[in-house]
């Protein structure tokens, strides 16, 4: 059997209210589905049948990276130099 994952969460510590205002800033603006592949039939069928289980409604489109990044600013997180370089390279390989 699976291991399960307790988390310990203080409203009095603010390091972990930034960090969920952070997830939560995350999903803005993205659709919001009941039911889909996050049903126990469908999730189930799918890993069987090998399909990996996603939200495209999620993942199509810019807007889960601008949030990403948005969220990573405002916690001054940068992309890493190694990042960056990768992206020139991409950019030079498609023209």
């Amino acid at each position: 059997m699976a291991q399960k994952i307790a988390f310990q969460f203080d409203d009095k510590l603010q390091y972990q209210l930034d960090a969920v205002k952070s997830v939560i800033r995350l999903f803005e603006g993205l659709p919001q589905k009941i039911g889909g592949i996050y049903e126990r039939a469908t999730r189930g069928r799918r890993l069987i049948e090998g399909d990996p289980v996603r939200n495209v409604e999620i993942t199509a489109g810019s807007r889960l990276l601008e949030n990403l990044r948005a969220v990573q600013l405002d916690n001054d997180l940068y992309e890493s130099v190694q990042r960056e370089n990768e992206r020139e390279r991409h950019k030079q390989n498609r023209h």
